[in-house]
């Protein structure tokens, strides 16, 4: 019974995965609103009454990929953390640099607030935040304790970058045209390169919360 039980959770364990990778190449595609169930079952390699198991709904789907790779990006981050000078510089240089590097992470974080929370129904957002917030206050913990602030006042600071970060992607993430129009008039303020902004940003933040 034990090797049945071990070989069926295995077999969910690579479905899950083949799902997570297909979602997350089809997302590079492409936008979560015209991706297919029908098309993500048939990219995985699986049925999709087995599909329907994991995600019903094309924001479960979004959710799930989302989780997962914001999971991964805060235990990088935190590691980036125990490992760093203790300094909201050393802080700063992690956020930004962790987060751009997964190339699908950006995007997600655009279209979270935007799309999933108002298309899904309270009770799964309240049960996402529940989930998300437990990885925060893993990071600090962990990031208070080598700042030497109160943890709260971290995730007050995390909070505010999350926002400003989304704010910055939205802006700068403009149509190439419009933005070669813009760099060519008075109105060239308004270009903004993403990653020096998010890093301005993120140490004007601290100073105001007297971190660091």
């Amino acid at each position: 019974m034990g090797e049945i039980r071990a070989r069926s959770q295995e077999e969910k364990a690579e479905k899950l995965e083949s799902i997570l990778s297909a979602a997350r190449l089809m997302l590079r595609e492409k936008s979560y609103e015209k991706i297919s169930l029908i098309e993500l079952a048939k990219h995985a390699g699986i049925a999709k009454s087995t599909l329907y198991v994991y995600c019903k709904t094309r924001e479960d789907l979004f959710l799930w990929v989302w989780e997962a790779a914001y999971e991964d990006f805060i235990q990088r981050l935190q590691r980036r953390v125990k490992a760093g000078s203790g300094s909201i510089q050393a802080y700063a240089k992690a956020y930004y640099e962790e987060l751009v590097r997964d190339e699908l992470l950006l995007p997600l974080i655009e279209q979270l607030h935007l799309v999933i929370e108002k298309n899904s129904t309270p009770e799964v957002v309240r049960d996402f935040k529940l989930r998300m917030q437990v990885s925060f206050d893993g990071l600090a913990q962990v990031a208070a304790a080598k700042m030497g602030c109160e943890p709260q006042t971290f995730m007050d600071f995390f909070l505010f970058c999350h926002i400003q970060t989304t704010g910055l992607y939205q802006a700068a993430n403009m149509p190439e045209e419009t933005k070669r129009m813009l760099a060519d008039s008075a109105a060239s303020r308004f270009v903004i390169d993403f990653r020096s902004a998010l890093q301005r940003s993120v140490l004007v933040i601290a100073k105001g919360l007297d971190i660091g």
